[in-house]
């Protein structure tokens, strides 16, 4: 029998007798090793002490090595996963994320009144945004995938699109590669620290926005 070969029955016969027998020692599972490999002298008859079968185990350990594409799928996958966590926390304006098949930039803010007499609302926030779909699909930002929450720390409406021209980010689909400079109108509450959060079940990703009428 090939040497490669018998080294693997040894460390294959060892890692058995290791989870069939908990209570033994190493000790006493090289020795019993030993003692089986002594009986099956057919296989291989010289190595019949444990110290040849501690040696025989070093050499095959020695032996494995990784192969260059597992250790550079193992870096890819620690990359992606730090560019996850990164995409992850709270970014602000200027910032680019990816998000839904997209990729949002928030260009500033601005508050502006609600010009129209029957609205419950006397100001709005204008989130501006360039959008880009970087998906192999038409699609655009969907208006249920994100919330806003304003100066009190407390949900406000983002339904005062309506009343503006420009806040289309939210209407406009999109075909692969195209974009747009466009805006989301959500409830003005007074100056402070908004978040405009966006979470699809499978990325949940804040934008901090410093809000002065």
């Amino acid at each position: 029998m090939k040497k490669p070969i018998f080294l693997v029955l040894v460390f294959i016969l060892i890692i058995f007798m290791a989870g069939c027998s908990p209570g033994l020692s190493d000790e006493e599972i090289l020795d019993r090793a030993a003692e089986i490999l002594e009986e099956q002298g057919d296989i291989h008859p010289k190595i019949i002490l444990k110290s040849d079968v501690a040696d025989m185990l070093d050499e095959l350990v020695s032996d494995v090595s990784f192969d260059d594409t597992v250790a550079d799928s193992k870096d890819a996958a620690q990359e992606s996963t730090d560019a996850e966590a990164s995409a992850s926390g709270t970014l602000t304006i200027g910032d680019t994320f990816v998000f839904d098949g997209l990729e949002i930039t928030v260009l500033g803010t601005e508050v502006k009144p609600v010009e129209n007499r029957y609205s419950d609302y006397e100001d709005a926030v204008l989130i501006n945004l360039s959008v880009k779909n970087i998906s192999s699909e038409t699609h655009g930002l969907n208006m249920f995938y994100y919330t806003a929450f304003g100066s009190k720390g407390t949900q406000v409406s983002t339904s005062l699109d309506a009343y503006f021209d420009e806040a289309e980010a939210s209407t406009t689909e999109l075909r692969p590669d195209a974009s747009l400079e466009s805006s989301l109108a959500i409830e003005y509450d007074g100056d402070g620290t908004y978040y405009l959060a966006f979470d699809n079940w499978d990325d949940v990703i804040e934008v901090e926005l410093d809000i002065v009428k």
